[in-house]
């Protein structure tokens, strides 16, 4: 029995295509900006809504309210790092022969990332010539939602 062929291929950035260098940096980053997202939301409430309602809204009306996508965290170390992207991570052992194999095979490929996609996520896929591979690149400031909600994928 033989599998059909994939309409397409959709891989995530950090930790399929690249890995960090420094997984440590990157879960405390993770943890940064959960922490200002909970502690902002706490504020709104506060203010905002003067202590009405759920602290954090239902995912719905969040993602209405929300314009600017939370990685403030991010943000702020990406515009001050002074490493190049190949100082911080690095392509995933394997990562090229499954993409050379796909491309052979004429499957096309996209890339979907909760990280930022200006001054890191463009910057990998140019660094490591992931560009020729992936015919779409969805990243945190394309969307309103980020994974695991299906809008990145969709």
């Amino acid at each position: 029995m033989s599998l059909e062929k994939p309409t397409i291929v959709i891989f995530d950035m950090d930790g399929t295509s690249v890995r960090h260098l420094s997984p440590r940096l990157l879960n405390t980053m993770e943890q940064l900006d959960d922490t200002a997202y909970r502690v902002t939301k706490f504020f709104g409430w506060v203010f905002k809504r003067k202590g009405r309602g759920p602290i954090l809204p239902v995912e719905e009306t969040a993602a209405r309210q929300r314009k600017e996508p939370r990685l403030l965290v991010h943000r702020a170390i990406h515009r001050v790092r002074r490493k190049p992207v190949e100082q911080i991570v690095e392509p995933c052992p394997g990562i090229y022969p499954v993409l050379k194999f796909l491309q052979e095979k004429e499957v096309p490929m996209a890339i979907v990332s909760n990280g930022l996609g200006k001054g890191y996520g463009h910057e990998i896929l140019k660094k490591f010539n992931f560009e020729q591979y992936f015919k779409a690149s969805v990243f945190r400031e394309d969307i309103k939602n980020s994974k695991p909600n299906p809008e990145p994928l969709l």
